[in-house]
């Protein structure tokens, strides 16, 4: 994908207007005060980062650089955890235990507040981002 392959316009009533004229289904917005945490995501074993300071400009923030790794906040060990030849037992919960625990400080771990966007402080990460790898791969 190129920047010119996404939409970048943040998530505004007027987009949504333009999109969905009908209104979204309250489910979208349910939980948005989760939106902006940057604690893992865990489903039964998996370990997931979540990542919204990656995409800053959907919620209308300032996009900042340059962006942590994805690995800075949950390590390929965890992320890669696999039940593939290990049955169900204590260990995963042990193992998982301090991601679930992490859930319990959501409002603790947020994305910085970057300020509202700007197109040339926008355009600057454009810039920065097509002259970095930026780790999004892991």
């Amino acid at each position: 994908m190129t920047p010119e392959d996404i939409v970048w316009e943040p998530y505004s009533p007027s987009a949504i207007a333009a999109r969905a004229p009908l209104g979204i289904s309250s489910v979208c917005t349910q939980d948005q005060g989760l939106w902006m945490t940057t604690a893992a995501l865990v489903y039964d074993i998996a370990v997931e980062v979540h990542c919204p300071d990656r995409v800053m400009r959907q919620f209308g923030r300032r996009q900042s650089f340059p962006v942590p790794s994805a690995l800075d906040r949950v390590q390929r060990h965890d992320h890669n955890l696999s039940r593939a030849g290990h049955p169900f037992s204590t260990m995963w919960v042990t193992r998982l235990q301090p991601w679930v625990a992490a859930w319990d400080d959501l409002d603790e771990q947020l994305a910085e507040d970057t300020g509202p966007h700007t197109e040339p402080s926008f355009r600057a990460y454009l810039t920065w981002i097509a002259m970095h790898d930026t780790g999004m791969r892991h």
